[in-house]
């Protein structure tokens, strides 16, 4: 299925992903470095009685939030033919190169399979309905679902 959306709208929509984001991280984690560096008083913490939806908005929700921004400003700047394929890869492969740093101790943070794993499933999704980067018949889709699930069991 062909997008056809406007850009500004997919920017738009990004803006409000990395809020929702950053929105989560105040709620479920208001101690990160970020809020103390914009002096921001940190919230209380949400308790989650059921400890699986904690688990997801503690450690994972902001991170899909900001893939999914990452997919919709490059969908936004492939629209406006500002990149080549080669670029819109690339930008597409920075959540990863940034938990391969996080894995080196190059920058501060926790390596997760997790996060990679929901960084994989946001690309897939994403361009499944947008086209972002690649295409792939149908006959692929199983095997590509049984490279990630291989993947996770691997962890």
């Amino acid at each position: 299925m062909k997008s056809t959306l406007k850009p500004s709208l997919l920017l738009i929509a990004a803006f409000v992903s990395l809020l929702t984001g950053v929105a989560n991280y105040f709620l479920f984690r208001p101690y990160i470095l970020f809020f103390k560096w914009l002096n921001i008083e940190p919230a209380k913490s949400i308790t989650v009685i059921h400890n699986n939806v904690y688990i997801f908005f503690n450690g994972y929700f902001s991170d899909i939030a900001w893939c999914i921004a990452l997919c919709l400003v490059t969908k936004a700047l492939d629209a406006y033919k500002c990149l080549r394929s080669s670029d819109k890869i690339f930008i597409l492969l920075t959540p990863f190169v940034s938990e391969i740093a996080q894995y080196f101790s190059l920058i501060p943070g926790t390596f997760d399979w997790l996060d990679i794993l929901s960084y994989i499933v946001v690309i897939i999704t994403f361009n499944k309905f947008f086209s972002l980067c690649f295409s792939y018949s149908s006959s692929a889709e199983p095997n590509v679902s049984c490279y990630f699930l291989f993947c996770l069991l691997a962890r």
